[in-house]
């Protein structure tokens, strides 16, 4: 068709020929000419694709939230990061979620699961029970000597496994850390929670049934047990003598097994940040190691190759980008819940609570 005929049919008004409200225009250049060059000449385009950036029409009854909505933008939620059912996801039939946190200061996400949630959750975990065997975590003091980045991956990552968590939905994955030789393993108890069987799946692929040892829902903690020996165990060093500004990587799986070892750098940001967990509240170490849902129970480890947190959630909204808030339990907390639920299965000491 020429374009005199096109013209033609324009001017009779045929549907044919109206122009459509948008069309496809070539691409910019994405971040501008490269020094020296000068991009070639473009015609500007006659129409212009709509910003898939841009939000929907407001409805008329939508102008009263609009303050509502802008307060909230600046609300704040805490995630906890689990990949299948934290630092978790929750797996079935193909579907993903992620559970939040309850804001520090009160609020809650839309739609969102309080931290009690988890915390019931905790009371339907059926998970076969490991002998009670009192044990001690050792935190050493960070030595003068700093690792590189590779060798504190080597180190720690063979200790660092993925946990498989059989919940009613589906698998819930998270991540654990090796504390001893003969299979006792540190991760969250939100990992665990409503977990009627648990499988921890280690770096060289070996798949172990774990049965739970105990597990602490005011501080986020649960220790597991697996059958073997020779295990590599991770070394802890101790978080009271972390400085902000202290070099901070995380070991972990992000998003479940498949990026199984990942590692992530970053500094310790702030020592002993205090955060409101519903009617509870936690001291965490925080750091900008980048955590994603599946970090939950992995390792937050220090420049001389020591693990000193077990990473358990970060800072995120909903209506703003959020960057560099993770959070990790310290050592400082880890080493004396876990000796009392080697011991008693529960924590604190049953007779000390009386």
């Amino acid at each position: 068709m020429d374009r005199e005929e096109l013209e033609a049919r324009a001017w009779d008004g045929s549907a044919q020929a109206r122009r459509p409200d948008w069309q496809l225009s070539p691409p910019p250049a994405p971040y501008g000419p490269l020094p020296g060059e000068t991009p070639p000449a473009q015609d500007a385009p006659a129409f212009h694709t709509p910003d898939f950036r841009r939000r929907p029409l407001r409805s008329k009854g939508s102008k009263a939230k609009k303050g509502a909505l802008r307060g909230f933008a600046l609300s704040l939620a805490l995630i906890l990061l689990l990949s299948g059912a934290g630092v978790c996801y929750r797996v079935s039939q193909g579907d993903v979620w992620e559970d939040f946190l309850p804001q520090p200061w009160g609020g809650l996400l839309p739609e969102a699961p309080v931290w009690s949630d988890w915390t019931q959750e905790l009371e339907r975990t059926t998970v076969p029970r490991a002998p009670l065997e009192r044990r001690s975590l050792t935190l050493a003091v960070p030595g003068q000597d700093v690792l590189t980045p590779q060798e504190i991956y080597h180190r720690i990552s063979p200790a660092v496994v993925g946990i498989r968590s059989f919940v009613s939905e589906g698998i819930a994955q998270g991540t654990g850390v090796v504390m001893s030789e003969d299979g006792y393993i540190i991760t969250n108890a939100h990992v665990i929670a409503g977990a009627a069987r648990l499988e921890a799946v280690f770096s060289d692929g070996r798949q172990l049934e774990a049965l739970l040892v105990g597990y602490d829902g005011g501080t986020d903690l649960a220790v597991l047990k697996v059958e073997q020996e020779g295990l590599t165990a991770a070394q802890f060093g101790d978080s009271s003598q972390l400085r902000v500004g202290d070099s901070a990587y995380a070991i972990g799986n992000p998003l479940g097994e498949a990026l199984r070892g990942t590692m992530t750098d970053g500094i310790i940001s702030a020592i002993d940040r205090s955060l409101s967990t519903g009617q509870d509240g936690m001291t965490l170490i925080q750091t900008t190691a980048a955590l994603n849902p599946g970090n939950s129970g992995g390792a937050l480890v220090n420049a001389a190759g020591q693990v000193v947190g077990i990473t358990n959630m970060k800072m995120a909204s909903t209506l703003q980008p959020i960057e560099a808030l993770g959070f990790a339990i310290p050592t400082a907390l880890v080493k004396p819940v876990v000796e009392q639920l080697t011991t008693y299965g529960e924590y604190p000491d049953p007779q000390e609570a009386e």
